[in-house]
């Protein structure tokens, strides 16, 4: 009996010896690459992972068509199981140049066998290659245009980059009227294709780089989306003056702003943004000079919470750009990247505010004084970052390391002087009460 119970105690459990609730309950973690593995290993796996299907609510395309595992018959069992469960859809192949390619390719019937399946998609993530124009269709069939449009009326998010867009394209999602959130990288508009026209209920906007959308056009996008919240424009030819003047004028309730390397001028006058009424995050990154004007009225204002500044030359408005930045008394979260021109006068501007949790102030010429000083006076600041702050020396963690701070605070110094055998060191200091 003693030999036995011995036995027992020594047998250890393998995945095998689990019930199928167990089983299907391991398999619930798995994405779907990792479950169609798991089917080969026995029956039973194979038939706990049909009903683990159910679990698989993101359905990455290319995981199925170019697994070798996987023949073309087996593919559609597996979209037509999992279709209706699947909420999120990831098509994301360098050689699927676009939608309208895919259809007029030998995947054409997968596609519109997924998009059949997928009955309750929310999600939608595209990013295919844009090389070379393909033909302005979707399909010669009407009823599978109108498959594509019943699949895609429920949409709440789209993500697209690299791909091909054109009018029938455009048409299809100008059907999702749930949409909420589109986010476009390196898309092609041609004709007078426009993906914004008749949408309602947007709230993210996010486009950069080779986006070509008429000024009358994107006027009419934001009176018809005044529920817009967040607007990022990176890299794009389109957005002007003009296109600012449509934001403050009819995006009342935006609240994060972001530009980076956009069309206005110096000497245009961008003062327009206090007329954005709920404003609390601020981006203007890769501008060749900042409006120290602009940033004294938002900062009148009080309502900006997150401001994050990246200016290529400061010259002549260096001083003028830090002093508006220094008169900010709500700020949580500051960000500067100044390529070396700040210096430990700044600190001494900014310290007087009760607000900062966060500063990222990296490649400056702060010192271990003026880090200091500033830490003592900040009450509230959680993380500092000074990356590559060449002057920054191990002498800041001693004195950090004997003072009674009343909260905790990371300090990251990476890339700094701080030597240890010879060599630069990558560490985030915290300090605890």
């Amino acid at each position: 009996m003693m030999a036995s119970s011995e036995k027992n105690s020594n047998h250890q459990l393998i995945l095998t010896d689990l019930n199928h609730d167990c089983l299907l309950r391991i398999f619930s973690y798995l994405n779907l690459k990792e479950m169609t593995k798991m089917r080969s290993v026995s029956k039973e796996f194979n038939a706990v992972a049909d009903d683990a299907y159910r679990y698989c609510h993101v359905l990455n395309y290319n995981e199925l068509s170019h697994n070798p595992r996987i023949k073309n018959e087996k593919l559609y069992e597996i979209i037509s199981k999992i279709g209706f469960f699947v909420n999120t859809l990831l098509i994301s192949d360098y050689q699927l140049h676009s939608i309208t390619s895919a259809i007029h390719s030998s995947q054409k019937h997968q596609i519109l066998t997924l998009f059949q399946a997928c009955k309750n998609l929310k999600h939608l993530e595209i990013r295919g290659s844009l090389c070379e124009p393909y033909p302005d269709e979707i399909s010669q069939e009407k009823s599978e245009q109108e498959l594509f449009q019943r699949t895609l009326i429920n949409l709440k998010t789209l993500t697209m980059e690299k791909t091909m867009i054109t009018t029938k394209v455009s048409s299809l999602f100008n059907h999702s009227a749930q949409l909420e959130s589109v986010s476009m990288s390196i898309c092609g508009f041609f004709g007078k294709a426009n993906i914004f026209r008749n949408l309602r209920n947007l709230k993210e906007l996010e486009v950069s780089r080779d986006l070509f959308i008429e000024e009358h056009f994107f006027d009419e996008f934001c009176q018809a989306n005044q529920t817009l919240e967040k607007l990022k424009v990176a890299s794009s030819y389109f957005f002007n003056y003009d296109c600012l003047i449509s934001t403050t004028k009819h995006l009342k309730n935006l609240q994060h702003l972001e530009f980076r390397r956009i069309l206005i001028e110096r000497h245009e006058n961008v003062e327009c943004l206090k007329n954005l009424p709920k404003l609390t995050r601020l981006t203007y990154k890769n501008i060749l000079d900042a409006d120290a004007s602009m940033l004294m009225t938002l900062a009148k204002q009080k309502r900006l919470q997150y401001l994050h500044l990246s200016i290529d030359y400061l010259e002549q408005c260096q001083q003028e750009v830090l002093n508006a930045v220094a008169t900010f008394q709500t700020l949580k979260i500051l960000r500067l990247d100044m390529y070396s021109d700040l210096y430990d006068d700044f600190l001494e501007l900014f310290s007087s505010t009760d607000t900062l949790e966060e500063l990222h102030i990296p490649y400056t010429k702060v010192t271990d004084y003026g880090v200091f000083e500033f830490i003592q006076r900040c009450k509230h600041l959680r993380y500092i970052d000074l990356t590559d702050c060449k002057s920054i020396t191990r002498g800041l963690i001693r004195k950090l390391g004997g003072v009674q701070l009343n909260s905790p605070l990371a300090v990251e110094v990476t890339r700094t002087r701080i030597k240890h055998f010879g060599e630069s060191v990558n560490l985030v200091f915290k300090f605890e009460i």
